[in-house]
């Protein structure tokens, strides 16, 4: 890992890269080529600069759904898949599963005619 621990510009480029794809802790450290400590030291030093960062990790969600919606345009079954997902009540599959006994589980267990012994009228 590097020496300089100043969050300089070209560190700051590099912050910006990895939030735009999303990346851990521990792969922005290497990407700026400091430690992790370095990476926390940085954000308790700037953390209005860090705060906007974090606004970056949503990006990759938004280029995510761009791309679901275009597909959807080309392909029935991707379309589908999104109306599924997206409004489940209307669109979603749906199933409900009916489990039925003959009787109680309790009756069935304390069921005292199954439990008698052969006793002598009186």
């Amino acid at each position: 890992m590097g020496a300089d621990t100043k969050l300089t510009s070209v560190a700051k480029a590099k912050l910006e890269e990895g939030y735009l794809i999303d990346a851990s802790y521990e792969e922005l450290a290497l990407l700026c080529g400091v430690t992790t400590q370095t990476l926390r030291n940085w954000r308790k030093e700037h953390k209005d600069y860090f705060a906007e960062l974090e606004t970056l990790r949503e990006t990759p969600v938004l280029d995510a759904r761009r791309a679901v919606v275009e597909k959807a345009k080309e392909s029935y079954p991707n379309a589908m898949d999104y109306l599924k997902r997206k409004k489940k009540k209307e669109f979603g599959d749906t199933q409900s599963i009916e489990i039925t006994t003959p009787k109680p589980l309790l009756d069935v267990l304390y069921d005292n005619d199954s439990n008698k012994e052969d006793t002598p009228a009186k």
